[in-house]
């Protein structure tokens, strides 16, 4: 058989890029305080929002208000922000992360498929919590360009959209570690791309006047939150830290017990009757 490669765990990469797995011990450690610091900053943002002091009020309803005025006159804008707003909805993240973890799992990247799903259900169930649990009001305009029923704080827009960004950029690049040439300029692209569809899927919500700005800044903190937890959990590697790697062919065993039965003496030692 000699040294197989059959990686039930894709993503142990030796490459150049290798130390910045999320599962290792350093990646771990900063994953670990972007959540804590997602976590503190959503936190903030909650409780302001829960007591509406006057300062994030004006704010919240002065950019709605901008919103409108510059989309209400527009019926062409109208169109193009109702059509991102399908396009850019909490079920198109999710099918796109089932058909990615499909991919990376038939690939062999089995971890990178397990978190990917992983981050998008826990973010998806906790967003929804979220709602429930702080039953914000959408924005109340006289006279307004969309109407979504439903709870505010935080987008679920915003949030799945951002898991999905995050969550790519995230636990894609070790399974990529192996590439030829490297992958720096596919993450460029992909994290360009990423952030484009993140910002336009926020200042869509905020643009139809169904979400306030802090409701789009805290679905992109539980996100992040999300996406770090999952990226700081250690990843258990193929082999169970014993260094053997899955494939390789064991010599014969020799016995430290001449002529125990069912074992190789060692040459030259007497055998026992027994």
């Amino acid at each position: 058989m000699g040294e197989g490669t059959d990686r039930t765990d894709g993503d142990s990469g030796t490459g150049p890029d290798s130390g910045s797995d999320p599962g290792s011990s350093a990646g771990g450690t900063r994953a670990g305080l972007v959540a804590a610091g997602s976590t503190v900053s959503f936190a903030v943002l909650a409780v302001t929002v829960r007591i509406d002091p006057g300062p994030l009020h004006r704010l919240d309803h002065g950019a709605v208000t901008i919103g409108q005025t510059l989309v209400r006159p527009r019926p062409w804008l109208r169109d193009l922000l109702d059509t991102l707003a399908l396009l850019t909805g909490p079920g198109t993240w999710r099918l796109l992360a089932v058909a990615l973890a499909g991919l990376l799992w038939w690939r062999g990247r089995r971890s990178a498929a397990l978190r990917l799903l992983a981050a998008m259900a826990v973010g998806g169930v906790l967003g929804m919590a979220l709602k429930v649990l702080f039953a914000r009001d959408r924005p109340a305009l006289p006279d307004p360009v969309a109407s979504v029923e439903g709870y505010s704080f935080p987008s679920g827009h915003a949030v799945n959209s951002l898991l999905f960004a995050a969550a790519v950029l995230t636990f894609l690049p070790p399974a990529l570690a192996r590439v030829p040439r490297g992958p720096a300029p596919a993450r460029v692209a992909a994290g360009a791309a990423a952030a484009v569809a993140v910002l336009v899927t926020g200042l869509d919500r905020v643009g139809l006047g169904v979400h306030y700005p802090s409701d789009v800044l805290g679905g992109w903190l539980v996100a992040l939150a999300v996406v770090a937890g999952v990226a700081a959990v250690p990843r258990r590697r193929s082999g169970y830290g014993s260094g053997v790697r899955i494939g390789a062919t064991a010599g014969p065993r020799t016995s430290t017990q001449p002529g125990r039965r069912g074992d190789c003496a060692r040459p030259g030692a007497p055998r026992i009757r027994r």
